[in-house]
C-alpha cells in the first residue's frame, strides 16, 4: 500500500563503514517480493559536515514525517523523504509564488516553514529544510496539503488560519469549482471581519484547486530547484508516489546508471560504480545543469524495469529520455563491447593511468606545486624553531 515506506537507519561515527551496516539493515527490512512493486532505495552514506552523528541528523530527511491524511479519497499515511548532497543555502520564496524576489536564508526559511507546516524543524540540517519545502509543495490529491500550500504566500497570521484551511479542504473534498470555493470562503466570515480581500480569496481558491490537481512530486522538485540558492543534488521519494524517485541537480554533478532490471543513481561516478559492483552497468546518463529526472517503475518487459523522463528547470515539461530529441540520451556515450563487453566500469578503470598522468603533468611546475612547496618549507622551519616533539609530520591536501 502507499503507506508502506520503510526508513531503516544505520548510525555510526562519521568515518566508520556505514555501507556495510546499512546493507545489513536493508537485507532485514527492505526485501522486495515478486508480487510487490520494485524496491526503491534512497540513502546517503555519510552525515552532513555540519551535523552530528545522531539518528535524526541522518538521511533521508522528512519535516513532517508520517502523517495520517486522505489522498485521492483514500485514508492513508503520507510521508515525503529527501536525500540530498551539497549545500542548500536559501529559497527565493517571492519567486516561488510568482512575486518579487525574496530570498530566505535557512534560519528564516525554517521559521517560515514551521508556521506553514504546523511544526518546528526536526533537526538543523539544510537537508531537513529542503525536505520541508518538498513537504509543502507536494499536494496532489491531498486536500489538506493543497489548502496549506494555497495560503502559504500569505502573512504568518493568515497562513496559519485554521478556518481558511478547513474551508478550502471542505470545498476541495466536495469537488467545488473556483467560483463556488471562493463563495464558500467569503461566507465563513462576516464582511467586516473577513481576513481575505475578494481578489485574495479568488486567487487562493484557484491556487488550491491547481495544487490539488497538479502539484505532484516531480513538479514540487522542479519548483524548489528553480528557486533554490546553493549547489546540490537531491533525490525525493514519497509514499503517495510508490515505486518512483525524482532526481534533480543544481550546479553539482549527478549521474544515473542503467542496468538490466535496475536503475542506480549517485552524486559521483565512483560512488555509482562501487554501488553496482557485481552488476552489469550498461549505460549512464549524466545530469546536465538544471536537469530533473523522473524514474517510475514500469512493466516487467522494460529493459531496466523503469520509465525515465527528463525535464529542465527552464521548461518543466517531462519527456521520455529514449525519445528526447529523437535520440536516446541514455546511450549518448557509446559502449565499446570489444574490450570490456559493454562494462562501463571497466572502461573507467582502464582510464585511470592516463588520468593520473594528466594530474601529475598539471601539478609539476604549476602554481599548486609552488604553493605546496612554500607551505611545507615554512611549516618545517616553524616546527624546528619551536623544538616540536613530533617525529613525523604528514601533509595531505585534497579538494
Amino acid at each position: 500500500t502507499p503507506s508502506q515506506l520503510s526508513v531503516p537507519r544505520a548510525v555510526l561515527r562519521k568515518r566508520a563503514d556505514l555501507a556495510t551496516t546499512l546493507r545489513s539493515a536493508l537485507a532485514r527490512k527492505g526485501r522486495c517480493q515478486k508480487d510487490e512493486r520494485p524496491l526503491v532505495v534512497g540513502a546517503h552514506l555519510r552525515f552532513a559536515t555540519s551535523s552530528r552523528s545522531f539518528a535524526k541528523e541522518a538521511h533521508p530527511h522528512s519535516w513532517l514525517g508520517p502523517v495520517r491524511t486522505e489522498v485521492n479519497g483514500i485514508k492513508t499515511t503520507r510521508i515525503v523523504l529527501c536525500t540530498h548532497n551539497g549545500d542548500f543555502e536559501a529559497l527565493d520564496v517571492g519567486k516561488l509564488f510568482g512575486g518579487e524576489s525574496r530570498p530566505m536564508a535557512l534560519d528564516e526559511l525554517r521559521r517560515w516553514l514551521a508556521v506553514r507546516l504546523g511544526r518546528p524543524a526536526p533537526c538543523a540540517a539544510d537537508s531537513c529544510a529542503l525536505a520541508g519545502c518538498l513537504d509543502l509543495l507536494f499536494a496532489a490529491g491531498d486536500a489538506a496539503s493543497a489548502a496549506r500550500l494555497a495560503v502559504a504566500r500569505l502573512d504568518d497570521v493568515r497562513a496559519g488560519d485554521a478556518t481558511i484551511r478547513s474551508t478550502l479542504v471542505e470545498g476541495l473534498k466536495a469537488g467545488l469549482d473556483g467560483d463556488a470555493l471562493t463563495k464558500l470562503l467569503n461566507e465563513r466570515y462576516p464582511p467586516n471581519m473577513a481576513p481575505l480581500a475578494a481578489p485574495d480569496a479568488q486567487r487562493i481558491a484557484a491556487d488550491a484547486l491547481a495544487e490539488f490537481q497538479k502539484g505532484d512530486l516531480r513538479t514540487a522538485v522542479v519548483r524548489v530547484l528553480r528557486n533554490a540558492h546553493g549547489a546540490f543534488g537531491v533525490a525525493a521519494h514519497a509514499s503517495a508516489a510508490p515505486g518512483a524517485v525524482v532526481l534533480g541537480s543544481v550546479k553539482q554533478p549527478m549521474i544515473i546508471g542503467i542496468g538490466r532490471g535496475f536503475v542506480a543513481y549517485a552524486s559521483e561516478r565512483a560512488a555509482l560504480h562501487v554501488g553496482c559492483v557485481g552488476s552489469h552497468l550498461e549505460a549512464r546518463y549524466v545530469l546536465k545543469e538544471g536537469d530533473v529526472i523522473s524514474v517510475v517503475s514500469g512493466t516487467p518487459g522494460l529493459h531496466c524495469g523503469a520509465v525515465l523522463q527528463r525535464a529542465t528547470l527552464s521548461h518543466g515539461t517531462f519527456a521520455t529520455l529514449e525519445d528526447f530529441d529523437g535520440v536516446s540520451d541514455l546511450m549518448a556515450r557509446p559502449v565499446n563491447p570489444s574490450q570490456f563487453g559493454g562494462d562501463v566500469v571497466g572502461r573507467d578503470l582502464a582510464d585511470l593511468p592516463s588520468v593520473l598522468q594528466a594530474i601529475t603533468r598539471s601539478f609539476d611546475g604549476g602554481p599548486n606545486k609552488v604553493t605546496a612547496s612554500t607551505f611545507s618549507s615554512r611549516l618545517f622551519d616553524a616546527q624546528r624553531r619551536g623544538a616540536s616533539p613530533f617525529d613525523l609530520v604528514i601533509i595531505w591536501g585534497g579538494g
